[in-house]
């Protein structure tokens, strides 16, 4: 890993990633749709005195004054305007990406941008690792399948705190094979039966096989 670039997208509450990997010598870059990581250096010098790294190092670190300083010494970069600071990252710069729970949160009509941007910003044989959780984030059904796009993608749906883009997999799928990338899927889950009838579906969602709607979760590796 050593003078590798990684990049996490959605780091969340906190910025531990750029402190583990700090600790492999690689550099980062962590972006969000906001600034919601923890500021509080009492979690990051917990986390620092967990981690094996040499004593000259972790001299430095149980030493920070800011969360800035932190980063600073960790070689990352955190970013908090999602696709704009992503349009900001030279062309073919970053070795792995990768996220946890968050390409479903994307709005959907930044969706395909943002993929494209993921490939423009990977280095030739770069690769990426993706969680996706394609349930509803409110009860882990498809209850949000239930209604119209308009409604979903109004601005008080999106700020609600449960969005989540509702694009299914195969879908989500075809998007990254179509912006250039090579992908294998591992540890697709699958229900035995839909958990919500179809009939109670939004018409556009009755639309989609059966399949395509029982994909509830997967993680899938792209190669560039």
């Amino acid at each position: 890993l050593k003078e590798k670039l990684f990049m996490e997208i959605g780091p969340g509450d906190s910025l531990s990633s750029a402190v583990l990997l700090y600790q492999h010598d690689a550099k980062s870059i962590l972006i969000d749709s906001g600034d919601y990581a923890t500021d509080d250096l009492n979690f990051y010098n917990s986390l620092i005195r967990q981690i094996k790294f040499d004593k000259d190092r972790k001299r430095i670190l149980e030493h920070i004054k800011s969360r800035d300083q932190l980063l600073k010494i960790c070689r990352s970069k955190y970013f908090t305007n999602g696709l704009k600071d992503l349009k900001k990252i030279p062309s073919n710069s970053v070795d792995h990406i990768f996220s946890q729970a968050v390409l479903e949160h994307i709005k959907k009509d930044e969706f395909i941008d943002t993929i494209k941007e993921l490939y423009r910003i990977t280095k030739k044989n770069g690769s990426h690792s993706h969680e996706i959780d394609f349930k509803d984030h409110l009860s882990g059904s498809i209850n949000n399948l239930r209604f119209s796009e308009k409604v979903w993608e109004s601005n008080l749906f999106y700020k609600s705190g449960f969005y989540t883009n509702r694009i299914r997999y195969s879908t989500m799928i075809n998007y990254m094979v179509d912006c250039g990338f090579s992908i294998k899927i591992i540890n697709k889950k699958i229900w035995n039966i839909l958990p919500l009838e179809k009939n109670k579906l939004h018409n556009d969602f009755q639309k989609h096989e059966d399949i395509n709607l029982k994909t509830y979760e997967c993680r899938i590796v792209l190669t560039k």
